[in-house]
């Protein structure tokens, strides 16, 4: 159910900001892929924004928003892990795998889109 809701929002949001939604596997894939990049750069900006130079660096709120990027990095990381797992599978033929997986590795991406927004990362 509330991956029902979640995909619900998502949807809702593309045709609110008139932008094109994804509907074959690839299209997903891609997208799903610009989503791990979206983190990758979010979590540096979570970071640059606690430790914008050399004395802040020293700082505890710096040495917080370092930890904070590195494991948004390592989310990232296993977010691109299981988007490979996806194409694989659908290399492979088994299309229920790879879209489940695909479902799932997009679910968690998004959650990680919402919690970078609550870091006022955009």
């Amino acid at each position: 159910m509330r991956l029902l809701v979640v995909l619900l929002v998502a949807l809702s949001g593309c045709t609110a900001l008139d932008l094109q939604t994804a509907d074959t596997f690839n299209q997903k894939l891609a997208y799903a892929y610009g989503q791990v990049t979206a983190a990758r750069k979010g979590a540096l900006a979570v970071i640059n924004a606690q430790c914008p130079d050399e004395p802040s660096m020293k700082t505890d709120a710096c040495q917080s928003a370092v930890r904070d990027g590195q494991h948004i990095q390592a989310m990232a990381d296993e977010g691109r892990s299981g988007l490979d797992q996806a194409k694989g599978y659908a290399m492979l033929g088994n299309l229920t795998a790879a879209n489940a997986q695909l479902q799932l590795e997009s679910v968690v991406l998004t959650g990680l889109q919402t919690y970078l927004a609550t870091r006022g990362v955009k």
